[in-house]
C-alpha cells in the first residue's frame, strides 16, 4: 500500500497542482494525505478531485502551525501505506515519480529511495531551466555524515515505514535540516536507492530563494547535530568534513544579508575541507546566487 503525504499552508493553487500530480501517476497511490499546518481551512471540494481516481483522502487541519517536522510526522503517523511518499504543496511529480521509485523497494534491504529535480520557477511552472541527476546509493551512511545531504529535499523522497518508524521519525525538535537528519538515521539502518531519474518539478520562487537568511539556526542545528552524530563521526574520523558541510550551509544562508558572516563560514569550511563550493562562496554575491538557487 502507497500513502502520499502532502504538508501545505496557505498555497491552495500550489496545492491543486500537487494533488493533480499525484493522481495523474501511472502509479496511483492508495490514499492521499493533506496536512494543513495551520493556514485557512481545507476541504476536499477545494481541489477539483476527480471522483474516478479511487483514491482515500485525508485532510487534517492543524489550528496553528506546528512545523513541516511535526505535519510530516502526523500525516504518517494515520496514514496506513508501507511506503510513504512526500510532496511539498508547491512541488509537483512526473507522470511516472511513483511507479519508479517504487520498483526500486523490490529489495527488502532499501529503507529510502529518491529521485533527482526537474527545477521551474513559480511563474512558469511548464519551463524546466535546470535538472539535478541522483547519483548516491547503496550504503550512504558514510556520504551522508561526510558529504551533506547528497539525497535531497523531502519532496524527492519515499521511505519504507519500517525503517522510518525505526528511525524515529523527523526530529521534531530540529529548526531546520530536518530531512537531512532522518536520511541520516534511515542510511544507518538500510540501504539507499534511486529511480535513476529526475521525477519531481522543484518550484523556484523568484521573490524567494528558499535560502533562510536567519544563519543562526544553521549555527544551532550544526551544533545539535554533531553532538548527535558525535560517536559516529568521531569512529569514522568525519568529524571535519562533517563540519565543512555544515558551514557551507551556514554560508548559504547568511549569503544575501551578512556577506561578512558569509565569508567567514565560506573559509571555515574550506579550512576543514577545501572544495569547490567553499571557494565559490568567496566570490561575489552576484554570481553565488544565481548559481546556488537552482541547487
Amino acid at each position: 500500500m502507497v500513502s502520499v503525504i502532502i504538508t501545505t499552508k496557505d498555497r491552495v493553487e500550489f496545492l491543486k497542482r500537487a494533488v493533480k500530480s499525484v493522481v495523474d501517476n501511472d502509479k496511483k497511490p492508495d490514499e492521499i494525505i493533506i496536512v494543513n499546518d495551520g493556514g485557512a481551512t481545507i476541504y476536499l471540494s477545494m481541489l477539483n478531485i476527480d471522483d474516478s481516481a479511487e483514491i482515500d483522502f485525508t485532510i487534517i487541519n492543524h489550528s496553528k502551525s506546528l512545523g513541516g517536522n511535526v505535519a510530516r510526522n502526523k500525516g504518517a503517523e494515520v496514514s496506513k501505506g508501507e511506503f510513504l511518499f512526500f510532496l511539498d504543496d508547491d512541488d509537483a511529480y512526473t507522470h511516472d515519480s511513483i511507479r519508479t521509485r517504487l520498483e526500486q523497494f523490490n529489495n527488502q534491504d532499501v529503507g529510502l529511495v529518491y529521485t533527482g529535480k526537474k527545477f521551474v520557477y513559480n511563474d512558469d511552472l511548464t519551463s524546466i531551466v535546470r535538472e539535478n541527476h541522483p547519483k548516491h546509493k547503496g550504503s550512504c551512511f558514510e556520504n551522508l555524515l561526510k558529504l551533506g545531504n547528497i539525497i535531497g529535499s523531502t519532496s524527492c523522497v519515499s521511505v519504507r515505514r519500517k525503517f522510518f518508524i525505526e528511525a524515529g521519525m523527523f526530529d521534531e525538535k530540529l529548526k531546520a535540516s530536518q530531512d537531512y537528519d532522518l536520511w541520516i538515521r534511515i542510511a544507518r539502518l538500510s540501504l539507499v536507492a534511486h529511480n535513476n531519474a529526475s521525477s519531481l518539478l522543484y518550484t523556484i520562487h523568484k521573490s524567494n530563494t528558499q535560502i533562510s537568511g536567519n544563519y543562526m539556526k544553521y549555527l544551532e542545528v550544526s551544533d545539535y547535530l554533531a553532538n548527535k552524530y558525535e560517536a559516529s563521526l568521531t569512529s569514522l574520523n568525519l568529524y571535519d568534513s562533517f563540519l565543512a558541510a555544515r558551514y557551507l550551509r551556514v554560508s548559504l544562508a547568511a549569503s544575501r544579508k551578512k556577506p561578512l558572516i558569509r565569508f567567514k563560514y565560506a573559509v571555515k569550511s574550506f579550512v576543514k575541507r577545501p572544495s569547490l563550493k567553499a571557494a565559490f562562496m568567496l566570490l561575489p554575491v552576484s554570481i553565488t546566487s544565481y548559481f546556488y538557487k537552482l541547487s
